[in-house]
């Protein structure tokens, strides 16, 4: 007889890919608070709280507790995706959203807002080789335009942003480029080792089209999510 697999997975807490999903919309929404790793850590821990069991908060071999750790793991799997920024300044020091990481946040958003479900964790279920959730992975769905691409970044930033136009031949480029980072995503005839490093690879020729600092820096300043939405999340 077999143990069903939600009891298989019992000793190890919420599984890190169920963790990605809520964990770059928690990066999004606080996009604007200068957040040290821990800092990161401990504060999606407490938003998550309703959503954990005892085992999430169970002490490790080494004595870290289980939710920690796990949130790490989800973390480190966005990073080698090039989803979260992966500079020695963020490596080290703090988790940021990435271009890519904003589009998929900003797609995670709009699904959430509607159902009004935030910290909700994705069912328990077999990826086969894929370490991205669905949730994640599914996100471009909806992105088969530049419009659609640029609308879904503006969705997320203030009305009289001008990063759109200043940027425009960065943005027509990026799009192109990511259209290809999508499809490996899901690519299941890949192994996790050869979709990261083709992701990568993307990625990097991203920043030579443009995706650099100077983008992220005016980027950044466009980003405009407001506290009554963030209320509105947290007290439903």
């Amino acid at each position: 007889m077999v143990a069903p697999e939600e009891f298989v997975d019992l000793g190890s807490g919420t599984r890190p890919i169920r963790l990605q999903a809520p964990l770059m919309l928690f990066l999004l929404l606080h996009h604007r608070d200068q957040y040290q790793i821990l800092e990161i850590i401990e504060s999606f821990v407490g938003w998550m709280w309703r959503e954990s069991s005892a085992l999430d908060f169970k002490k490790t071999k080494t004595g870290v507790t289980r939710c920690f750790t796990n949130t790490r793991f989800a973390a480190n799997t966005l990073r080698d995706y090039g989803l979260l920024k992966f500079t020695q300044g963020e490596a080290f020091k703090t988790w940021e959203l990435s271009l890519t990481g904003f589009l998929v946040a900003a797609s995670i958003l709009e699904s959430r807002r509607v159902k009004n479900t935030p910290t909700e964790l994705p069912a328990l279920k077999k990826e086969g080789n894929l370490d991205l959730s669905a949730e994640v992975r599914d996100a471009s769905k909806q992105i088969s335009s530049y419009r659609a691409f640029v609308d879904r970044l503006a969705m997320i930033c203030a009305r009289d942003t001008k990063a759109f136009k200043s940027f425009e031949p960065t943005l027509k480029k990026a799009f192109e480029l990511l259209r290809e980072y999508w499809v490996v995503l899901s690519d299941s005839a890949k192994s996790p080792r050869e979709r990261r490093a083709v992701s990568l690879d993307i990625i990097r020729r991203l920043e030579r089209e443009g995706v650099n600092d100077t983008f992220y820096g005016e980027f950044s300043r466009c980003v405009q999510i407001n506290d009554a939405l963030a209320r509105i999340f947290e007290n439903p």
